[in-house]
């Protein structure tokens, strides 16, 4: 909440039945919605029939909209992500604007809920992995205890963006426990990639699990332990 709309919501501390229960469910796509999307008339249904795979647009949508109305009325005065979009609602380019309240309330939305399942995951991986490889801990743990002794008065995403073996560490948790198995797009124009041609409309699948498991793309290792190994110590 704090990073989509800069609301200081203690969901940890005193959490919003409706609010926490909508963002769990967030992408708990319905037996039927997953069904029709198999077939190749499911654009045409979709559209139809206006559905949506992920679940409580209108609520996020309705929520937005209305901190996008209180920050306009009264500004917070803070430098978050929600003032950078006002800031550049406000701003244009050759008359037309960098960003309207639809952009604005959809990323908003995006935020929520693409942030909330995907940090979760991650965290839960790096723990996983840090627990499995004590030694890769520990380097990590170093380089960051000697990092805060000369952090001075750096930001925090400065502190962290400093840290580059946390990089690596984090970048290899998602490369073998990606967030996504597979990345679902839709073309929106025709186009050549390498001799191959996608037409407008038709839905591409982009096997990232496999592609991050591609022997001809990563070292040859025959488990997810030597690879962790392999590429961080």
């Amino acid at each position: 909440m704090r990073s989509a709309l800069g609301l200081e919501s203690e969901l940890q501390t005193n959490p919003d039945p409706e609010l926490l229960q909508k963002v769990l469910t967030v992408f708990h796509v319905p037996l039927y919605i997953r069904a029709l999307s198999m077939f190749p008339f499911w654009q045409q249904v979709k559209k139809l029939f206006d559905i949506n795979p992920i679940q409580h647009v209108r609520y996020f949508e309705k929520l937005g909209r209305k901190v996008l109305e209180i920050r306009k009325k009264s500004p917070s005065g803070r430098r978050d992500l929600f003032q950078l979009m006002l800031e550049a609602k406000e701003e244009s380019v050759k008359g037309t604007q960098k960003l309207t309240d639809e952009e604005i309330i959809a990323q908003t939305i995006v935020i929520l809920a693409a942030g909330f399942q995907s940090t979760a995951y991650t965290l839960a991986f790096s723990a996983y992995y840090l627990a499995l490889h004590p030694e890769i801990q520990e380097k990590l743990r170093q380089e960051i205890l000697e990092a805060a002794r000369s952090i001075e008065d750096a930001s925090t995403y400065d502190f962290v963006n400093g840290l580059e073996y946390l990089d690596r560490v984090i970048a290899e948790v998602l490369r073998l426990t990606p967030i996504e198995f597979v990345t679902v797009r839709q073309c929106n124009e025709s186009c050549d990639i390498d001799g191959v041609h996608f037409p407008a409309g038709v839905t591409v699948f982009i096997p990232t699990f496999a592609v991050h498991h591609d022997p001809d793309l990563w070292p040859k290792v025959s488990s997810a332990v030597k690879s962790v190994n392999q590429r961080l110590l």
